[in-house]
């Protein structure tokens, strides 16, 4: 037999050998495909919100300054060493308690020769009186001229004029007293002491500062917001409203505008502190959704709405967003999905969706 005849069957053999294989082959997955199980649903893991009826604001955030509501500064009228200063820096004082008390030693010296000399008048004047009434009845039964009378009657005036000065130089020595005894003028809280015992307070140089128990706060923001505050706007301090806009100023600070907030309870924290606030410039009703369900994507703001087993696309315009939520004017016609933007951009491409039920909500 020739060589090439001997080829030729082996080649025939061969390719007979492979048909036979690749049919056994194509029989075996034929009946793999048959047992296989049919295709079921995509299963995912997500969340499902249904909007709900209700109220959003939108607010501005700023920085409150706490202040107290009235500072003043106590001084003397009239010079003196400090010779008590009974009270102590951040101690309560209630409306006429004694805060400082000026030397008066001098003062009360005067005042001691002063009464003493008044003293001394008013007999003097007492004998006077007397003098003048025996030479008015002298003179009455021709006893007496009437130039001694008259004299009797000068003397008795200068003698009452002596005493009214004695007196009048007292009453203001007394209240010269008053000066060196400085006292609360309301109830508050004694802020600075500027000067000590034994300190030489001069005339109108400070001594301590007192400010009031009640507070206000105060913070600024841009003239240019869209929407303005407004008198009586709710003021926040995370979810706690702390009180309501009270008062916007009239004068502007580093060119920013200034307003006043009265707050509904004191604030338990240092006069001068500041602290993070929002006040809401608007507040509307409609159906509240989370932030969580929108997706934005470059022709806009979308929900992904379930309907029929099926995720879909819908368009939606927030009349107003804050931190965690967006409200619309009407609620959606399904529930949407709640999850990353990532996720929710994907949901179109599952095709027929199973939501897991414990996910719902």
């Amino acid at each position: 037999m020739s060589k090439k005849v001997i080829i030729t069957l082996l080649a025939l053999i061969i390719a007979v050998a492979l048909g036979y294989k690749g049919k056994q082959l194509l029989e075996e997955r034929q009946k793999q495909a048959a047992d296989a199980p049919t295709p079921m649903a995509v299963e995912l893991t997500i969340s499902l919100e249904k909007g709900h009826p209700g109220t959003l604001s939108e607010t501005l955030d700023a920085l409150g300054h706490l202040e107290s509501r009235t500072r003043i500064i106590l001084s003397t009228k009239l010079a003196g060493y400090i010779r008590s200063l009974p009270v102590h820096e951040s101690q309560n004082v209630k409306k006429g308690q004694l805060l400082v008390q000026i030397d008066d030693t001098e003062i009360q010296s005067s005042l001691a020769s002063l009464r003493t000399s008044l003293e001394a008048r008013n007999k003097d004047l007492r004998l006077a009186q007397t003098i003048y009434e025996r030479n008015l009845k002298l003179y009455k039964v021709g006893g007496l001229p009437k130039e001694s009378l008259e004299a009797s009657a000068v003397a008795l005036e200068n003698k009452k004029a002596l005493v009214e000065g004695t007196k009048e130089q007292i009453a203001q020595l007394e209240h010269q007293l008053s000066y060196l005894q400085i006292r609360a003028p309301f109830d508050g809280v004694v802020d600075r002491l500027l000067l000590h015992e034994g300190d030489l307070a001069a005339a109108g140089k400070p001594i301590l500062s007192l400010i009031s128990r009640e507070q206000k706060l105060t913070f600024t923001y841009s003239n240019s917001l869209p929407y303005p505050v407004k008198v009586g706007a709710p003021v926040f301090s995370g979810e706690k409203k702390i009180g309501q806009v009270s008062r916007l100023y009239a004068s502007a600070a580093a060119g920013l505008n200034q307003a006043e907030v009265s707050l509904n309870h004191p604030l338990h924290l240092p006069t001068g502190s500041d602290l993070p606030i929002q006040i809401e410039l608007r507040r509307l009703s409609g159906c509240v959704l989370s932030n969580q369900t929108l997706l934005h994507q470059e022709d806009g703001l979308y929900l992904m709405l379930y309907k029929e087993k099926h995720f879909e696309p819908f368009r939606v315009e927030p009349l107003l967003q804050s931190k965690n939520a967006f409200l619309l004017k009407e609620c959606p016609p399904a529930p949407v999905a709640k999850a990353s933007e990532t996720k929710l951009a994907q949901l179109p491409a599952y095709g027929n969706v199973q939501i897991r039920q414990d996910a719902a909500q």
